[in-house]
């Protein structure tokens, strides 16, 4: 019996072992609205037992006014509700039997005739918050965090695009920063989305969508930082929570997830589980003419992952001030990848096909991932607040790669000439900082200072051997090993002013960045070490205009950076088949970029956006040809990139069990650059995304929670990390 085989028997179990489980609560609903019938979001639900009045759950509203108190036990109840401005509201008695689903009549407020001067509803967060230098997307409490996974939500998040390669885009533009809670995931675009899908929705509280982020956030990222917020149990005592989940797509795909966390009065010790296993299929079709050669190129692959995620912590309040807390997680993941590839090698004239060239290739991917992370916080009633954070980050990869090549005659038969390879591809990447951020807190202003040191190191080593009657031999002459350093040092300042319904934010990000990149190999080559040593800075402002609950406008500016990766910088030949290879540029500059967006939000749910950017020495794969019929792909700096884009987000949820969530966008992407006679790019590409997701919640007796719907997705023919092709080179491709 296989692994993945013992992995699905233990998740069924677990799911039935769920099931009976869930089988033993009921839930108790019901709607508040104020004096015209529309529903008041946070207002405040309360369930008291009647013998005492004693407190036994509450709830805030959603967005339409909605309150669900889940797992309520057997008892005589009343219900009292309240709202800021509203006269409170007791009910009649009412028994329930714990176990049946119960709604409550609509709760009609009054609206009290005592003026408050200023008042702060703390019960529930609006669904999306649109603040000076970031919108936040709040699915805690929300139908979005029912019965799906991390990368969904991602999905749903306003102006977020994910193609069906897992590339994220944000307002139109790649290269964007991910992070768990607040810290870069290092994660390659494949592992982040396993990772991603492997979190259950339930425990995300929010996702931070920082297009233009202030000074205080890292400069990297040109298309700006999402930042996944996980949530914390704030729950005193000892409890857990177990949740599993199946996808079918043209292949199966399982999860599940296990937590358990203790509170007390001054420590808080947490511990949680995920994984997330099951197989992908991927199709990739190439095109391509170069005389006097005509190559038409598909891949069919089927990749069979497992994804263990662990996380583990403790929080120390030592003081009223001051508290400590420690945390370690960490990743492991493997992947086997089956590769079927076949290239039909055609005469450029009679199109007539010459020969094949066959490549079955495997891969074997081990990824180990672990972070530290200690943290101190210092908060005073005089507006003081100080933040330090030492974070340690290890990331361990293996790749072993088998490389066929036969080629044979039309006929598929009849052999021609063969050769085989193998590459080992061992990776690591260890990370130090040390940031400190500095609040005071003013009437109506807030002064934000802070500093940060982070050193990356980047060992990789690729071994590359011929196969020859079955005997590998290493060869020294297509082996490399590089090896990466850098050190980026930061300071910054930001300031915040709040006047009325206004609020405004400005500030500066200085950042030194020195790095290294060092190639030893025995074949010769002049740019073997490459060292570097810049400074910039990145200046950031943002204005937002509350008009009342119902509207919020903003308009924010930003300047940004992204710096080549070690692959990208890796001047190394990397062969990918007998006629196509792969090197990096040494010498590739970082890109800058400057974006500016106005957007505006209605009640909570519905934003509306449009935003310019345009980026200087942006970098792309550019793919060249030599003699012999062979092509390579290499990094290069083009002139620049120009974006603009329009996207609208509306989450609507007319019922507790029905929601509807559309995402949509419309996003124009220029290029120009000139390398010379032959060799210009001016062109301009508009692509249109959107996904419309009908969730549907339904509940029987308790005995069982699901959660189905209706999903449409449609993406442009626009990838995301835009590969800048010859004319006559067509790229497909399709995902499952």
């Amino acid at each position: 019996m296989s692994y993945l085989i013992k992995l699905k028997l233990i998740f069924l179990i677990l799911c039935v072992s769920a099931v009976q489980g869930w089988a033993q609560s009921g839930n108790i609903t019901g709607k508040i609205t104020g004096g015209n019938g529309e529903g008041l979001i946070g207002a405040i639900a309360e369930l008291r037992l009647v013998k005492d009045s004693s407190l036994s759950k509450a709830a805030a509203t959603d967005v339409n006014g909605g309150y669900v108190l889940e797992n309520s036990k057997e008892g005589i109840y009343f219900i009292k509700a309240s709202f800021i401005g509203y006269n409170a509201f007791t009910g009649e008695s009412f028994s329930f039997d714990g176990n049946t689903n119960k709604n409550i009549a609509t709760i009609k407020l009054t609206e009290s005739s005592i003026q408050l001067k200023s008042a702060e509803i703390t019960g529930i967060k609006p669904l999306v918050e649109v603040k000076a230098d970031m919108t936040v997307f709040n699915v805690e409490n929300s139908i979005n965090s029912t019965g799906s996974n991390a990368f969904e939500l991602l999905q749903k998040a306003p102006g977020v695009v994910v193609d069906n390669n897992d590339n994220i885009a944000l307002k139109g533009r790649g290269g964007v920063m991910v992070q768990i809670d607040g810290r870069p995931s290092r994660l390659s675009e494949t592992e982040l989305a396993d990772y991603l899908k492997s979190v259950q929705s339930t425990d995300v509280e929010a996702i931070e969508l920082i297009s233009n982020p202030s000074s205080k956030y890292d400069a990297e990222g040109t298309a700006g930082i999402i930042n996944i917020r996980l949530k914390k149990n704030k729950n005193y005592g000892t409890n857990g929570s177990f949740t599993a989940g199946y996808a079918i797509g043209e292949l199966p795909k399982y999860n599940s997830a296990i937590s358990v966390n203790h509170r007390s009065r001054k420590f808080n010790v947490y511990s949680n589980y995920s994984n997330n296993f099951g197989e992908r299929y991927n199709e990739f079709y190439l095109y391509r003419e170069q005389r006097p050669y005509i190559f038409d190129q598909t891949s069919f692959s089927t990749r069979e992952f497992v994804s263990h995620n662990y996380k583990a912590g403790v929080d120390y309040t030592l003081n009223k001030k001051n508290s400590f807390s420690l945390m370690g997680n960490g990743n492991y993941s493997t992947a086997d990848v089956t590769q079927k590839n076949r290239n039909n090698i055609s005469d450029f004239t009679t199109h007539q096909i010459d020969s094949v060239l066959r490549s079955n290739q495997t891969t074997e991917n081990t990824n180990n991932n672990i972070s530290l992370n200690l943290n101190h916080h210092f908060s005073d009633t005089l507006g003081n607040d100080l933040s330090t954070d030492i974070d340690f980050g290890f990331f361990d990869s293996d790749r072993n790669n088998y490389i066929p090549n036969e080629y044979i005659l039309p006929d598929v038969e009849t052999p021609l000439s063969s050769t085989y390879f193998r590459s080992i591809m061992p990776t690591t990447i260890t990370i130090y900082s040390l940031k400190s951020d500095y609040t005071k807190k003013f009437k109506k202003s807030k002064l934000g200072l802070g500093f940060k040191i982070a050193m990356v190191e980047t060992d990789n080593t690729f071994d590359f051997y011929n196969i020859e009657n079955g005997v590998e031999t290493i060869d020294n002459t297509r082996s490399n090993h590089f090896v990466y350093t850098e050190n980026v040092n930061a300071l910054y300042a930001n300031y915040q002013y709040t006047l009325k319904n206004f609020e405004l934010q400005a500030g500066v990000r200085m950042e030194n960045t020195q790095s290294e990149g060092d190639l030893r190999s025995e074949v010769s080559t002049e740019d073997k070490n490459v060292k570097r040593d810049y400074t910039d800075f990145f200046p950031s402002a943002g204005i937002t205009f509350n008009l009342n609950q119902n509207h919020a406008t903003s308009l924010v500016y930003s300047s940004r950076i992204d710096r080549p990766n070690y692959q990208e910088l890796n001047p190394f030949e990397n062969k990918l088949d007998e006629l196509s290879f792969r090197k990096g540029n040494p010498f590739l500059n970082p890109q800058y970029s400057n974006k500016i967006e106005l957007s505006h939000t209605y009640k909570y749910a519905t934003t509306l956006s449009v935003g310019y950017s345009r980026t200087e020495d942006f970098f792309a794969q550019i793919a060249d040809t030599i003699p012999g019929g062979k092509s390579f792909l290499s990094p290069q700096n083009l002139a620049t990139e120009d974006v603009i884009s329009f996207n609208l987000s509306t989450s609507q949820q007319p019922t507790p069990w029905y929601g509807v969530y559309f995402n949509g966008s419309v996003i124009n992407q220029a290029y120009n650059a000139d390398f010379g006679e032959g060799k210009t790019i001016n062109t301009s590409i508009v692509s249109v995304n959107f996904m419309l997701k009908t969730p549907l919640s339904f509940q029987k007796d308790s005995l069982l929670n699901f959660l189905v719907g209706i999903t449409v997705v449609a993406f442009g023919a626009v990838p995301i990390k835009q590969s800048l092709l010859d004319p006559l080179m067509l790229d497909y491709k399709r995902r499952c």
